[in-house]
């Protein structure tokens, strides 16, 4: 998350940027698993619960604006392990 370390002017943007890394268990014997690219899109559009709209179009915190586009990016850990990173960018535009 970024810090603010002086007030904003009323035309700086700061982003938040919060990451989410994710490594899926074994699916073996399952009759439906549920690979990255759904997962992803379940956490991007599914609504939360007792949420009238998803985690995209939901205001987190006053004064921020409503998120830009998600991506998702294929990465591996230290060990070398397939793993996925989500990444959300929240702007916060102004002293608001």
């Amino acid at each position: 998350m970024a810090i603010r370390a002086a007030t904003f002017n009323g035309q700086t943007i700061c982003k938040h940027r919060f990451n989410v890394y994710f490594r899926m268990g074994n699916a073996a014997g399952l009759t439906d698993p549920v690979d990255y690219e759904q997962l992803w899109w379940i956490a991007c559009n599914q609504l939360p619960t007792g949420s009238p709209v998803n985690l995209r179009y939901m205001q987190l915190y006053p004064g921020l604006d409503i998120m830009d586009t998600p991506s998702v990016a294929h990465a591996l850990d230290e060990d070398l392990q397939d793993r996925f990173v989500g990444t959300f960018v929240i702007p916060e535009i102004g002293d608001n």
